[in-house]
């Protein structure tokens, strides 16, 4: 997304109990900032699940939400606009409270777009990219080749103050 956008991306993973802690924090301000996010299910070959996920496939991670139960669910979407997670909160799922469905924009409809309960999301996702875009970035690039490998040092000078980005690649 980094490239895309030109906008600083950031990569989550999680492989232990301590990492899976940060993860909807962050996807939930990431949300509220309406940050750019996706990610990215377990396994490979694109062969879809009993659950509904399909294997070493991307999704669009669209929105965050804290239940007044206390439970965390995630919004995704499948790109291909069809084939949506069966678990709890999925379109089918007695979960959903008519008060619930209207808060939260719940459509019965196979179109891609589904809820799920964060649990269930770090079990079957392993990564999650933020893309902190905003409207308000300048861009600009400095391009460089460097043939000789001799050492580079590099001078920025800031003309107004604000939030300021800088990316090495």
């Amino acid at each position: 997304m980094r490239d895309l956008t030109g906008a600083p991306t950031e990569c989550l993973t999680w492989n232990e109990k301590e990492e899976e802690a940060i993860v909807f924090p962050r996807i939930f301000e990431g949300d509220k900032m309406n940050y750019i996010m996706n990610c990215g299910t377990k396994g490979s070959g694109e062969q879809k699940k009993n659950n509904g996920i399909i294997k070493g496939h991307a999704y669009s991670l669209v929105g965050a939400f804290k239940l007044p139960n206390g439970e965390e669910l995630v919004k995704l979407r499948n790109p291909w606009g069809r084939g949506e997670w069966t678990g709890d909160y999925s379109d089918k799922s007695p979960k959903w409270t008519p008060g619930l469905k209207q808060q939260l924009g719940w459509i019965d409809k196979d179109d891609g777009t589904f809820f799920m309960p964060i649990k269930n999301f770090l079990e079957e996702y392993d990564n999650v990219a933020i893309c902190h875009y905003r409207e308000d970035f300048i861009l600009s690039n400095l391009f460089d080749i460097n043939p000789s490998n001799a050492f580079a040092c590099y001078q920025f000078n800031i003309d107004k103050a604000g939030d300021h980005y800088f990316g090495l690649s």
